[in-house]
């Protein structure tokens, strides 16, 4: 590889590279860092050729692609336009679409897959996905474990530079998910990330937590486990029919569920002056395998505002008993019969008497109708069985 460094004037190095010996016999492309290969100064085209040459590419290639990468990009109105004012989706669509239409053997892939609008994002991962059905070679950097099943046949959890494990994606997952549960469980108090609360200060939630079916406070749960979200809620003023709620977000803030009272018509009544009571909503976790936020809540059910919002109270951790894909586990289940077996019969009889005594034996002729599908041995000369 030729490495090529643009030195300007900067007061926190960008970049910055030790010696090393590489070998590479294979065209590469890689998306690292936001903005690495493009000069702010120069509009989108120009940086178009300026990263395709850095990647070693013709530039009488990247003209027959030109019109291909500014389509797919979808800034053709922002073409000619300096980089420097591109919002950071925009320069992350402009060098990930760079990237892949150099059509390279190898890409090296940076935490940068959630870009752009979902749109955009499909577009990717339809890319991404013929890459690797072709035989191409893909690294991928990254937290997001549905990325991870998805594209890798192997993945590595590193921590601290060190080696954890190698293994297939699904089981590497796992073990991230339980280091992670592990550490979150080993932060203190005041390690622990700022919760964002709001309210007017009628009431507070307090002492929010999962409780698993055996009456265990959890953070770790399966999916589609039974698990009682609760908390506490202390009335500092006399409160009338208030709204309790619950949020579950994803890693990247995506909203997953919610639900409250109001919505599941549930008459919450009045809540005098010092009252202390107990929420619990439960909840089966049809999710798949990730990590999750809490956001438990109490609002005025009129005007809307929060009396208490406790935003991203709490992480849990999900795992999946098998392989799937999404968001969300819907425990589909399959069975497999033998059609041509399964048959539907009516029973009819016309010597059902009108009247019948209790206890008294009445003999009936019943005949046997086929009403399925597949038709029985002579039916067409006896449809109905005796």
């Amino acid at each position: 590889i030729n490495l090529i460094l643009v030195i300007k004037r900067s007061p926190v190095p960008l970049l910055k590279i030790t010696g090393f010996s590489l070998t590479v016999n294979s065209s590469l492309s890689a998306l690292l860092e936001l903005g690495t290969g493009f000069h702010p100064d120069l509009t989108g085209r120009e940086n178009i050729f300026l990263n395709a040459s850095l990647l070693g590419i013709p530039r009488k290639k990247i003209e027959e692609r030109f019109d291909d990468i500014v389509k797919f990009s979808g800034l053709e109105r922002f073409i000619d336009t300096p980089v420097k004012n591109y919002s950071s989706g925009m320069y992350i669509r402009l060098g990930f679409t760079i990237a892949i239409n150099v059509d390279p053997d190898i890409l090296l892939i940076d935490e940068v897959l959630a870009v752009g609008d979902r749109m955009f994002q499909e577009k990717c991962k339809g890319v991404i996905q013929n890459f690797k059905d072709m035989g191409k070679t893909i690294v991928i950097v990254s937290h997001d474990l549905d990325a991870i099943s998805r594209y890798c046949t192997k993945a590595i959890l590193l921590i601290d530079g060190n080696t954890i494990i190698e293994d297939e994606p699904d089981a590497v997952n796992r073990e991230y998910l339980s280091y992670a549960a592990q550490k979150e469980e080993e932060l203190t108090v005041k390690e622990k990330p700022v919760i964002l609360r709001r309210g007017t200060g009628d009431l507070f939630i307090t002492n929010i937590k999962l409780i698993d079916r055996n009456l265990n406070i959890v953070k770790n749960v399966y999916s589609n486990d039974e698990i009682n979200v609760a908390a506490e809620v202390v009335f500092e003023n006399s409160v009338k029919k208030p709204v309790f709620g619950l949020q579950i977000e994803d890693e990247e803030g995506t909203k997953i569920y919610e639900t409250n009272t109001d919505w599941l018509e549930k008459d919450t009544g009045i809540f005098p002056e010092g009252m202390r009571v107990q929420v619990t909503f439960s909840q089966k976790m049809s999710l798949n395998e990730g990590a999750y936020y809490l956001t438990v809540y109490v609002k005025d059910r009129d005007s809307g505002s929060y009396y208490d919002l406790r935003e991203r109270a709490l992480i849990f951790y999900v795992r999946s008993r098998g392989k799937l894909e999404g968001i969300v586990d819907l425990g589909t289940k399959v069975s497999l019969e033998e059609e041509e077996n399964v048959y539907a019969v009516k029973f009819i009889s016309d010597t059902v008497p009108k009247k019948m005594k209790k206890d008294e034996i009445y003999t009936i002729s019943l005949k046997i109708q086929n009403i399925s599908k597949f038709s029985w041995q002579d039916e067409k000369d006896n449809p109905n069985y005796p």
